[in-house]
């Protein structure tokens, strides 16, 4: 069973060490962000081979963000799923890239049911890269690109508004 525990900064080492073999663009995978943030999401962390595993709290409930690292993925998805049982929560991972579902459909085909978390604060991201890609469709008199963009939007909960000084965006 594997151990989770408060990060430390005697962890900087070894959780540098996986961070780097990620090669995330991800911004959260840092020791620093990890530390800062310890205390607001109760994250307990534990090594299973060179994969990191958290454990966190999210909106009140347990969850675990994708084991990241170069390592073995099914023991440490295992060392996950055997805790949770454990402890008689659901499993529940967090935080899975593109990248990252497809390293699980690899491995585990079929077996995970994925869900958007539109109020997660990296979605605020790709609304914006949505609408840069919508203006230049615009400039190139793709209006009917520029027209998925913003029906692709809508979809998730966004609403845009075109004025003079630019595009206002809102939570629907």
């Amino acid at each position: 069973m594997i151990r989770f525990t408060p990060i430390k900064l005697s962890d900087k080492s070894w959780v540098d060490e996986i961070v780097m073999s990620e090669n995330s663009p991800s911004a959260d995978y840092n020791f620093g962000n990890i530390y800062i943030w310890d205390k607001h999401f109760k994250q307990l962390t534990a090594r299973c081979g060179d994969r990191m595993l958290t454990k966190l709290r999210y909106d009140g409930k347990p969850t675990f963000v994708f084991p990241i690292g170069s390592g073995e993925l099914r023991p440490a998805i295992e060392a996950l799923r055997e805790f949770a049982a454990w402890r008689g929560y659901p499993f529940c991972l967090r935080g899975i890239t593109e990248q990252h579902r497809e390293m699980l459909e690899a491995e585990y085909p079929g077996r995970f049911d994925y869900t958007e978390d539109v109020n997660n604060a990296d979605y605020i991201y790709l609304a914006e890269k949505l609408i840069e890609e919508r203006q230049a469709a615009r400039k190139a008199k793709n209006f009917a690109r520029a027209d998925e963009i913003r029906n692709e939007l809508l979809e998730k909960g966004i609403t845009l508004l075109d004025t003079r000084e630019g595009v206002k965006w809102k939570r629907a």
